[in-house]
């Protein structure tokens, strides 16, 4: 259990720096420093959705 809940850590972390998608986990070849979503989220995303969340988009590419 105690792995699983680091595992859990780890991604909340990459997420939070921004080095894996807010909404899909994709990873990016860097991390922003702020949590972002990738461009396909991005795309499928309402303009609700986006302002309600605050999220902005990624500018780095993905793995």
């Amino acid at each position: 259990m105690e792995k699983e809940n680091n595992k859990m850590g780890e991604i909340a972390d990459d997420i939070i720096s921004g080095f894996q998608c807010s909404w899909c986990g994709v990873c990016f070849e860097e991390e922003h420093g702020y949590p972002v979503i990738c461009d396909d989220c991005w795309k499928n995303a309402t303009k609700k959705q986006i302002k309600s969340s605050g999220v902005q988009k990624a500018i780095y590419a993905e793995l």
